[in-house]
């Protein structure tokens, strides 16, 4: 006698339910192991330490960020300060031509906060906490890795690698002086040197700025 129906039909169920289970176990199995890796990679973020690499760099970004505030602020403050003092016209070029006397007080010929003032034309009392301050703070940012760089062929276009012109000045135009350094640091650019261009600077007052920082 053939088997029943009935059998026939509960020994395919069985099957399909066999085949199932082992389907899903495989996909338990595949589950677990997708979550061990994620758990592994979550562990070795957080018990394993930054690179030293890392660190630097992520303490120089930090201090550029500090950098471009000092000059565009602090240091924009100070340099129109100076121009009221001596009775010039804050014009775009008398005040980076302060600024530019301040940037290189502060990391080229470094001096104290009465030479910074004395320098630009203020007077060291009325000015005192203004200049203090920048001082402070750019030695906190002048660390031993830290390269200031001035330099630039002066009477040549920026260079868009390394040079930023400043403020609204023509990018087209030649290079007159450096309002403020690049900051560099092991042979990395973190913030691009400020130039001021010939189409805000004629020749005549660019000499008064040169005799100025020297």
């Amino acid at each position: 006698m053939g088997t029943p129906a009935s059998e026939l039909l509960l020994q395919a169920e069985v099957e399909r339910l066999n085949a199932r289970v082992t389907e899903l176990r495989d996909q338990l199995d595949q589950a677990n192991a997708e979550n061990q890796r994620l758990r592994t990679r979550i562990v070795d973020r957080i018990i394993t330490p930054p690179t030293l690499t890392t660190l630097d760099q992520s303490k120089h970004e930090q201090h550029a960020e500090r950098y471009l505030d000092l000059v565009h602020q602090m240091c924009r403050r100070l340099a129109r300060a100076g121009c009221d003092q001596t009775g010039r016209d804050a014009t775009p070029a008398a005040i980076a031509g302060n600024i530019s006397i301040i940037t290189r007080t502060l990391f080229a010929d470094p001096g104290s906060a009465t030479d910074l003032c004395l320098r630009l034309g203020l007077d060291p009392h009325r000015h005192n906490r203004d200049a203090t301050d920048l001082v402070r703070t750019a030695t906190d940012l002048a660390t031993d890795a830290v390269d200031w760089d001035f330099h630039a062929p002066i009477g040549t276009r920026p260079d868009p690698a390394f040079q930023k012109p400043w403020g609204t000045c023509d990018p087209t135009t030649p290079v007159v002086f450096v309002v403020a350094p690049a900051y560099r640091a092991n042979g990395r650019l973190y913030a691009n040197q400020q130039v001021f261009t010939q189409q805000h600077a004629p020749r005549a007052n660019l000499t008064n700025y040169l005799i100025r920082r020297q």
